[in-house]
């Protein structure tokens, strides 16, 4: 099927991320009373923000917990994207957008952050005109690796089928997610969070440029 949608993940791939986002949640809990442990983080990342916390509070897990220590994550992120100077997309970003749109693809971002950081990241980088929708982990009931992101995004830019939707994300739930989903292209990024080598077994195309991923979908717009 033609594509018609291409969806992309916001931090660490259409956004530089580094890791400022792990850096938060470690921070979050830290303040909380819980050992920093970034690389714990970066191997969850992908995953909504108050799970990935649940997942590294083991069984000093509940509710209450997490909701404190998620509610201090968003405060840091929104102020990170609000002031912080070195906060740009990936190279090439906007114009992908633009060669995407202009081909007659609708663009879309989701993020398995919630929608106050989701909106800081795009006001920051400029992108209310440049994308047709944006969908955040706390607008649908079941964040990545489940596809509900997936189909509301589809809902919110008038697709109908998965199998015209091209996937492009950083994190094995991005992939999981769109494989789950039927969508007709998923391709894995390799320059965000996780390297080619741990993307390698998913089994989907990979990427080393926000632009190289855009070529693909390209080509996947007349098949």
């Amino acid at each position: 099927m033609a594509i018609q949608l291409a969806l992309f993940d916001i931090a660490g791939t259409a956004l530089r991320d580094g890791s400022n986002v792990v850096e938060a949640v470690a921070a979050a809990m830290a303040e909380n009373g819980y050992p920093r442990d970034p690389e714990a983080c970066r191997q969850l990342m992908g995953l909504p923000k108050p799970l990935m916390i649940a997942e590294l509070l083991g069984e000093d897990s509940d509710p209450n917990l997490v909701r404190r220590i998620h509610d201090d994550f968003v405060t840091r992120m929104v102020r990170f994207y609000h002031v912080e100077p070195g906060v740009c997309e990936v190279e090439g970003a906007s114009t992908v957008f633009e060669r995407l749109r202009g081909a007659g693809v609708k663009v879309a971002l989701d993020t398995s952050l919630s929608r106050p950081v989701a909106d800081a990241m795009i006001y920051r980088t400029g992108w209310a005109d440049r994308i047709d929708a944006s969908v955040a982990c706390d607008e649908v009931s079941r964040g990545r690796p489940h596809t509900n992101m997936i189909f509301e995004a589809m809902r919110r830019t008038g697709v109908e089928m998965p199998g015209h939707v091209a996937k492009v994300g950083d994190t094995p739930s991005d992939i999981q997610a769109g494989l789950s989903a039927g969508c007709g292209l998923v391709v894995g990024v390799t320059y965000g969070m996780h390297s080619r080598e741990e993307l390698r077994g998913t089994g989907v195309e990979l990427a080393d440029s926000i632009s190289e991923a855009c070529d693909m979908v390209l080509a996947a717009v007349t098949a």
